[in-house]
């Protein structure tokens, strides 16, 4: 058996280093356990599946998200008319003023940067939207996708605008279960299993 992870940068992946984004008709899936330098998250719209992050196995359905670390080992099997949308990006993306290696981001506290929250406890809980919370992260979504297709002036700032809108709102909903596993360091102990690992 073959148990060599690989690990992916944004060049291999993407037309741009910063940001991509494609729905289940982009990019060829990749079916082995891997890892990658960048960020990345998916929003499921059809189909049901588990996938593994980390040493853990999460549930995907219908309005679900995944948030991956860098550097994290994870793997996502998409059954058959599945759809969905894979959004990669780096973290002077996101956040250009932050001088941090991605290796140490569980280091960053919340308040810093509370964006990181789904990502720093993806391995603890699932993360949902529905109603009106997923219309306006399919509609980011499509706009992300869009403007990143015909990259012209302050695209990126839109992009950005719109990753920033559905992060937010994912924290928003899931408020309680991030605050009280940031209170209890859950990171910490996330990171010390993948040392570990």
């Amino acid at each position: 058996m073959n148990r060599h992870i690989k690990t992916y940068s944004m060049s291999e992946r993407a037309a741009h280093p910063d940001f991509a984004i494609h729905d289940e008709r982009g990019s060829p899936r990749i079916e082995q356990a891997h890892r990658h330098e960048y960020f990345q998250i998916q929003l499921n719209l059809a189909g049901q599946t588990r996938y593994h992050i980390g040493a853990t196995v999460r549930s995907l359905v219908p309005g679900s998200l995944s948030f991956v670390l860098p550097y994290r080992v994870h793997r996502i099997p998409h059954p058959m008319h599945s759809k969905f949308y894979v959004i990669n990006f780096n973290l002077r993306f996101l956040r250009p003023e932050l001088n941090v290696d991605p290796m140490d981001l569980e280091d960053v506290p919340i308040d810093r940067a509370p964006e990181f929250a789904p990502f720093l406890f993806q391995e603890f809980m699932d993360f949902t939207l529905c109603g009106p919370d997923l219309e306006q992260a399919k509609d980011a979504c499509m706009t992300m996708h869009e403007e990143n297709s015909r990259r012209r002036f302050c695209s990126l700032e839109m992009i950005r605008a719109n990753l920033l809108l559905m992060i937010g709102a994912v924290c928003r909903r899931h408020e309680q279960d991030l605050l009280r596993l940031s209170g209890a360091q859950a990171q910490r102990t996330s990171r010390r299993q993948a040392l570990s690992r």
